[in-house]
């Protein structure tokens, strides 16, 4: 199946079939030739997005379940999304990114078929869009093609709306559900009491139905909450898609099992109910034996204003629905009994009708619940519960044999922001499968309840000799007590004391709420409890308890979460600072009584482990990190607890010693014992890696200098049996070259000048060793043959890099005159072809070095005094093209030159005092390089003048 779309396309799943609804301005129901007078559910009738293979999702127990209608199990993937959506909107994210190739397109329209089914959504718009890689480059999306993100809205605009929109509506489902009294009606007489109270409560909204529920339509967004049981419940105002998912959430939370149905050719939806045979006692969902699912359409029934609720279309069945009733071509999984549901005799609701006394029965007890089967009767008696002490449950029997019995099941809670449910305990422990014989005096269960909520109860009988097998009855029990607060409020405000107390970073707030619940509870080795509930009421709980909270935690302080599972235990992923990390309180637990036996205080070393370290302490992990599509990688130990309080560096720095004299005999593969190898592998496999990132990052070399250019080092722990074990540290080290910028250069004794190349000796030093000419470094030298300063460099070879320079003077022969002796200095004259630049240097070493990259050499110009009282200053000018040269005798020439950036080179030659013979001075005012020539020719001054030059006179003199 193919959808229209954008390459990247924001596919609206309320859009297409929702612009077409049929606005019916009328409220009675209609004739039975007409459509429905709604809209329907966008999200339901989208018949692309594939979402009615799971409308009968049953989200009673679990909010996150992915049970489809039909009793089987969407696919994990589907799974993961629905999950991903359902965290995103505990935080309000917009838009859930995901990698590409990791979910298809089909993936994204089952998911969609549960989110939208699942009546606890209730703050969720019903305006979803996506994009995917269009892969075949038709502009329109196919099932396999890979989705890309998902985007989101919702009616809360920040947290705190969120808060009090969630408080508004657990208001209005506790004031449903005050119009049931679970103690004395029956499951006929509680469905129609909820159907009753929608009926008078709600009004069907027409603007929402006529406006579509686009997301292209800014009417639409207007409109959502109508399309959602919060709609229904709290503004009053709503859709047969609100009117559907409201009356299938009030049922959900009294144990009824219902779903949603719709129909795309009538653009409308409804529910079907699971009923009991005799409509008696209430049954959890899940558990029903006989009865069958029966229709019930709220909005058909609703005739608007002040009617009373109509039961027309109130536990129908499938031919009556179909042939009688109006309803076609629906979709649901389920078929109903071939007749109407016969057991119907209706009563008024209109108000509570709970006595709320709690007053003793004759009995001895306040409130009971019964069940009969066979001639065998088995009640339930109990007074109200008082928090924090134990509440007996009196079971005894009449009919029975002497082998009738009973058990409890384990209670579940449902916390009282409707957040989810959990069972307090893990039936597989504590005798929780156990039936009790009765015998005439009955038998006594006790529970204690300890937090704010509702426990579901469930009771199971049994008598053989009566072919009693599985017999039951349910019931609710509601705390509301301000010293046993819901697991909700404690989890609230143990995230505003982590606000308050830390910098509200996500790593201070992951480790202060780590830190917190290990205050709150022991684990419970009699593996008993196993919830956020007992963890936190009761101080108790196995691994699922403490994975549980810190999930709870997190999700309310907006940190990204992750549950982990394996070799049976529990614990949590974290995202911090965009990166994932393993933390499993429960070990943490663990550790802090065991931390004097290891050496340090372990009571962290679990939090914010990488994949790998994790999978030291639970194994079974290594093959979901590295399974397809694991989204949790964790790789990064930057926000360890220890690397982070700097407590690694310090273990670190204890090896540094042992480490360093192996570095500095240039090993390149070495092994350094631990000193904690006593601790067991799960402990210093942990450590040690965490000593080993820590190692890493510090910087190393040699005593000679060299760095490490490379240097690994890695944890080698072995496992010989479960008492003996080895661990070490292993190295891998590459050095690179040593720089020689650090270099001592020897000082070197004034040299005396001799008209040649000046080359002294001297030794070069560095990290105390003397290093050698040729195989070490090479020596250059500059300005080393007239007197003056000269400066030698060292330049590395071999195994070193860089260079050093020193510097020695040049000094007169004859220490008694202010001159050097008396001489002649040949001066050499070049041309640069590419420049126009004419040069002078006495310099033969200058002069071959510049004709070897392309200069030409045009003889001697002259011949200058070695020395004189007139020194020939030349300046560089680098700011030109090719660079460009200036001689001059004038200081305040050259001092005017070095202002505007020209670079002082020194002292070049000296002019003849005598004035022997003459150098003029010319200058081409239209050229940047090469602008001053200068010579002992009249003629070629002349010339040069008769082209444009100026003649500027004469510069210096050269000796005759």
């Amino acid at each position: 199946m193919k959808r229209r779309s954008l390459v990247v396309l924001f596919a609206s799943l309320l859009a297409a079939v929702f612009m077409l609804v049929v606005y019916l301005a009328f409220c009675p129901a209609p004739a039975l030739a007409e459509a429905d007078r709604s809209n329907g559910s966008p999200q339901l009738v989208e018949a692309e997005a594939n979402a009615f293979d799971y409308l009968g999702t049953d989200v009673a127990a679990d909010p996150f379940s992915a049970v489809t209608a039909d009793g089987g199990t969407a696919s994990d993937k589907v799974q993961e999304l629905v999950t991903k959506m359902t965290e995103a909107s505990e935080s309000l994210v917009k838009q859930i990114t995901v990698t590409k190739g990791d979910y298809t397109v089909a993936d994204f329209d089952d998911a969609i078929g549960l989110v939208v089914s699942n009546p606890e959504h209730y703050w969720m718009e019903p305006n979803f869009s996506y994009g995917y890689y269009d892969s075949d480059g038709d502009k329109e999306s196919d099932p396999n093609e890979s989705l890309a993100y998902i985007n989101l809205s919702y009616l809360a605009a920040g947290a705190d709306e969120l808060t009090t929109l969630r408080q508004k509506f657990e208001a209005k489902v506790n004031e449903a559900l005050s119009w049931v009294d679970d103690d004395t009606m029956s499951q006929f007489q509680v469905v129609q009491a909820l159907h009753d109270y929608l009926v008078r409560n709600c009004e069907y909204n027409h603007a929402a139905a006529s406006s579509g529920s686009s997301s292209s339509s800014s009417s639409s967004t207007k409109y959502s909450a109508s399309f959602l049981a919060y709609g229904a419940l709290v503004d009053g105002s709503a859709v047969c898609q609100g009117y559907t998912l409201a009356y299938k959430l009030l049922l959900s939370r009294l144990g009824v099992s219902s779903v949603c149905v719709s129909s795309t050719a009538m653009n409308h939806m409804w529910n079907l109910v699971k009923m009991n045979d005799d409509g008696g006692d209430l049954v959890k969902m899940g558990d029903e034996d006989g009865g069958g699912w029966y229709h019930v359409d709220v909005t058909w029934d609703d005739k608007g204003g002040t009617a009373e609720p109509s039961h027309t279309y109130f536990l129908r069945s499938d031919s009556e629905w179909r042939d009688s009733l109006g309803h076609y071509e629906w979709d649901a999984a389920y078929e109903t009994p071939t007749t109407d549901y016969a057991n119907r005799t209706y009563a008024t609701y209109n108000g509570p009708t709970k006595s709320g006394s709690g007053a003793t029965s004759a009995t001895g007890y306040a409130h009971s619940r019964a069940a009969t089967q066979n001639g065998v009767t088995f009640k339930v008696e109990w007074n109200d519960p008082v928090a924090g002490q134990d509440t007996t449950f009196h079971v005894t029997q009449t009919g029975g044999s002497s082998v009738a019995k009973a058990r409890m099941d384990v209670p579940t809670y449902y916390d009282s922001d409707g957040s989810g449910a959990e069972s307090v305990c893990d039936p597989s422990r504590n005798n929780w499968g156990t039936y009790y014989t009765l015998g005439d005096e009955g038998y006594d269960f006790t529970f204690s309840f300890t937090a704010s909520g509702r426990y579901y109860m469930l009771f199971y009988f049994m008598d053989a000799d009566n072919k009693v097998y599985y017999l039951r009855t349910n019931f609710f029990i509601t705390i509301d007590d301000a010293d046993h607060p819901a697991v909700s409020t404690i989890v609230a405000n143990a995230v505003e004391q982590a606000k308050a107390a830390t910098d509200g970073s996500e790593y201070e707030m992951a480790l202060w709420l780590h830190d917190w619940e290990l205050k709150q509870l022991d684990y419970d080795y009699s593996l008993n409890y196993c919830s956020a509930e007992s963890g936190l009421t009761r101080g108790k709980g196995t691994c699922e308890s403490f994975q549980r909270i810190y999930q709870k935690l997190l999700t309310k302080a907006r940190l990204e979460n992750a549950r982990m599972e394996g070799n049976g235990h529990t614990w949590n992923a974290v995202r911090i600072g965009g990166k994932w990390y393993q933390v499993d309180v429960n070990w943490d637990d663990d550790n802090g009584a065991n931390s004097k036996s290891y050496g340090f205080d372990a009571t962290h070393l679990y939090f914010c482990l990488t994949d790998e370290l994790m999978a030291v302490a639970h194994s079974d992990h290594t093959a979901t990190y590295q399974a397809s599509g694991y989204g949790c990688r964790s790789t990064d130990l930057s926000n360890n607890y220890f690397v982070r309080n700097g407590q690694a560096a310090e273990w670190a720095k204890a090896y540094a010693s042992t480490i360093q004299t192996h570095l500095d005999k240039k090993e390149t593969s070495f092994s350094v014992d631990t000193t904690n190898a006593y601790n067991p592998p799960s402990i210093c496999g942990i450590q040690h890696p965490i000593i080993v990132y820590a190692l890493n990052q510090m910087t190393w070399a040699a005593s000679d200098g060299a760095k490490a250019s490379t240097f690994k080092a890695s944890s080698n722990v072995t496992t010989i049996s479960n008492y003996s074990w080895t661990a070490v540290l292993d190295f891998k080290v590459a050095y690179g070259k040593v720089d020689l910028s650090g270099a001592n250069i020897s000082a070197i004794s004034d040299q005396a000048w001799t008209g040649s190349e000046v080359k002294p000796a001297f030794t070069v030093t560095l990290n105390g060793g003397v290093l050698a000419e040729g195989s070490d470094y090479e020596v250059s030298y500059k300005d080393n043959v007239n007197f003056g300063t000269a400066t030698v460099t060292v330049t590395g070879v071999g195994n070193y890099t860089g260079s050093a320079s020193g510097t020695f003077k040049i000094t007169k022969a004859d220490s008694g005159s202010d001159q050097p002796a008396a001489g002649k200095v040949t001066m050499h004259r070049l041309y640069n072809k590419y420049t126009g630049e004419h040069f002078y240097t006495a310099d033969a070493s200058e002069k071959d070095g510049l004709v070897n990259v392309g200069w030409t050499y045009e003889g001697v110009g002259w011949t200058a005094p070695s020395s004189s009282a007139t020194p020939v200053y030349r300046l560089y000018n680098s700011y030109v093209p090719g660079g460009d040269h200036h001689y001059t005798t004038s200081k305040k020439e050259r001092d005017a030159c070095v202002a505007v950036g020209w670079i002082d080179e020194g002292v070049g030659w000296y002019s003849d005092d005598a004035k022997g013979t003459p150098l003029y001075r010319q200058y081409n005012p239209y050229a940047t390089t090469g602008t001053h020539n200068y010579t002992t020719s009249m003629a070629e001054n002349d010339h040069l003048v008769s082209l444009g030059w100026r003649a500027e006179g004469i510069s210096w003199y050269g000796v005759k």
